[in-house]
């Protein structure tokens, strides 16, 4: 913990950065110290406020600042838990913390966790020390000599056809199984799906009404074994929620997104098949699209993304399609 002395120092000499060369910060940290250790400082009480308690709330502020730029709710808890766990880890005012500082704490969490996970906090302290710059906290961003941490690409395949057919086989109840060609055939995310009402589905056009990130509204598309599925599992409804899937058991509460991914992970085990997830589904409707001749811009409208690169990470040509493509120009 730095004494008020010191502490005045590094204020200083932050509110200095940027205007003085290297060597001139140099001879100005060696004067203040020189000049400012012998005195004796005295707060005055009323503006004595604990550290933490600053801290807290300068991370509530960003936070609220995020909501207001429409970030989901899902996000801002990602971003609070990331910035209450930095601040716990460096123990020091989020004002001081520096370059150093940021990557110990990104070297523990690619330590403890994966370098993915370590990238996405870095992404979410930039954007922190980015707000705190923007409006005059601090003068230097700890973050920007932080760079992209690369982690090991991973070759993330959408379902064969036969796995398809198999998690279709083991879906016995119909709201599993309403579940699994809603996903299939819309390629929505598993946050917009537990969001969905009723009132959101045409069945007339096979049109869903969709909001996603960002509350931007899109429409996804049901297909005819979709639709089937849905219309059969609506009908076995005899409550009065507005959401589109609900528990079984009384009170039929909304299935939120960790109910949908439990039901769909257990049906993945009931199956025999690996690695079954919501977000594979998506990625399986674009892959197919995809190998069906839909146009990449159509299949970017279509998942809601922002940057086209994104879809074209979906729809990455699967190793089966080499492999043909190999026998029959190779062979």
């Amino acid at each position: 913990m730095l004494s008020e002395k010191e502490r005045l120092v590094v204020d200083i000499v932050n509110d200095m950065h940027g205007e003085l060369s290297d060597e001139q910060m140099g001879l100005l940290k060696q004067v203040l110290y020189t000049r400012v250790m012998p005195l004796e400082i005295k707060l005055a009480e009323a503006n004595i406020v604990p550290v933490e308690q600053t801290n807290v709330n300068l991370i509530k502020n960003f936070i609220v600042a995020k909501s207001v730029e429409g970030l989901a709710v899902r996000s801002l808890k990602f971003y609070k838990s990331v910035l209450l766990r930095m601040d716990k880890f460096i123990k020091k005012p989020v004002t001081q913390i520096t370059t150093v500082d940021i990557q110990c704490f990104l070297a523990m969490l690619i330590q403890t966790s994966s370098k993915g996970n370590a990238d996405n906090c870095r992404r979410v302290m930039s954007s922190f020390f980015g707000w705190m710059t923007d409006n005059e906290i601090i003068i230097k961003n700890p973050t920007r000599r932080c760079k992209k941490i690369k982690s090991d690409k991973k070759i993330k395949l959408p379902f064969s056809t036969g796995e398809i057919e198999q998690l279709r086989y083991k879906a016995s109840d119909i709201r599993t199984r309403a579940m699994l060609e809603f996903l299939l055939s819309t390629g929505c995310r598993v946050t917009e799906m537990s969001q969905l009402n009723r009132s959101q589905i045409d069945f007339d056009k096979g049109e869903v009404i969709v909001f996603g990130k960002g509350s931007k509204e899109r429409v996804c598309y049901l297909n005819e074994v979709a639709r089937l599925y849905m219309k059969k599992y609506l009908e076995t409804r005899d409550d009065d929620n507005p959401a589109l899937f609900v528990d079984s058991q009384k009170p039929h509460n909304r299935l939120g997104i960790s109910r949908i991914e439990v039901k769909i992970r257990e049906l993945g085990r009931e199956a025999g098949v690996m690695n079954v997830h919501p977000h594979r589904f998506r990625r399986t409707t674009a892959s197919w699209a995809s190998r069906k001749g839909m146009k990449v811009e159509l299949i970017q409208k279509m998942l809601g993304h922002t940057s086209i690169n994104t879809t074209m990470i979906y729809t990455a040509v699967a190793q089966e399609d080499v492999k043909a493509a190999h026998e029959k120009y190779c062979g």
